[in-house]
């Protein structure tokens, strides 16, 4: 997998990581069908809402960047996929998020 300016890890390290392979999915699959809602509900979210919902830090980019709710586009999608199954902290997760791209310029007032 290619990391990209949007990947982060989700790990021992993260203040929401727990030791429960399954209490992780589920926190981070919760919080990927709550920012949907919040998309369909409020029309964008930023990654930086994202991030602090996550235990990451903020980021300028992610200040720019997001999704926004438009004809055909896709959900967002955290991209979850479980690694380093042998860490006595439990499993990791690499996130990957499918940002539209720079949303910003794309909000009305």
């Amino acid at each position: 997998m290619t990391a990209s300016l949007y990947t982060r890890t989700f790990d021992a390290y993260n203040k929401h990581f727990s030791n429960s392979q399954k209490d992780n999915e589920m926190f981070l699959v919760v919080q990927q069908n709550y920012f949907n809602d919040r998309l369909n509900a409020r029309g964008y979210v930023f990654l930086n809402d994202v991030y602090d919902v996550l235990g990451f830090e903020r980021t300028a980019r992610g200040q720019l960047v997001g999704w926004v709710k438009q004809e055909g586009s896709n959900p967002i999608d955290f991209g979850i996929k479980e690694i380093g199954e042998d860490d006595p902290n439990g499993p990791a997760f690499v996130l990957s998020f499918n940002v539209d791209g720079i949303i910003y310029d794309k909000l009305s007032d």
